[in-house]
């Protein structure tokens, strides 16, 4: 009966030591959050608000939740633009952190807000900025913009929207 009862303690010990050190998310490199947050920081204190940005967005890129309420306006994950005037926007600037991939999506609403496309791309997150095509052309007329990005393990991403200037001459 003891040698039962110490083979079972030993068992428990063990079980709880590897439940310790187990990784649930199957990434033992998990990106550090503060250092990304920090890096966003900069990369949105960099960013020109000149003549061809839309917009931006920082996003706390997690992994995809089958129960998250798609209608929540908190959602780090997502976020939307709108627009004082209808814009051409040709490209979204897709930079993220962590040396893992994300997963960002880019959904153009033109005219009253009913019409839309979607856009999006697995980018690597190595901090450089990676072109996402939003259209053959651009798209025209866009009213809002919502940018939407899944990443596991989680960090963060920067997305600038890149509007299409027209040279007017005389």
């Amino acid at each position: 009966m003891r040698r039962t009862l110490t083979v079972l303690g030993l068992a428990a010990v063990l079980v709880g030591v590897a439940g310790c050190t187990s990784d649930p998310g199957g990434h033992g490199d998990a990106v550090d959050l503060e250092a990304a947050q920090e890096w966003a920081a900069g990369v949105q204190s960099e960013q020109s608000d000149g003549p061809g940005l839309a917009g931006s967005a920082t996003l706390t890129a997690s992994p995809a939740d089958p129960d998250a309420d798609p209608d929540d306006a908190d959602d780090p994950s997502s976020v939307r633009l709108d627009f004082d005037a209808a814009k051409t926007v040709v490209r979204a600037d897709i930079r993220c952190f962590g040396g893992h991939t994300a997963q960002v999506a880019v959904t153009v609403f033109t005219g009253d807000g009913n019409t839309s496309d979607s856009f999006g791309d697995t980018v690597a997150c190595d901090e450089q900025a990676h072109d996402l095509a939003l259209g053959p052309e651009g798209t025209d007329d866009v009213t809002r913009v919502l940018i939407e990005a899944e990443a596991d393990p989680a960090t963060m991403v920067f997305v600038a929207v890149i509007e299409g200037l027209t040279v007017e001459r005389e």
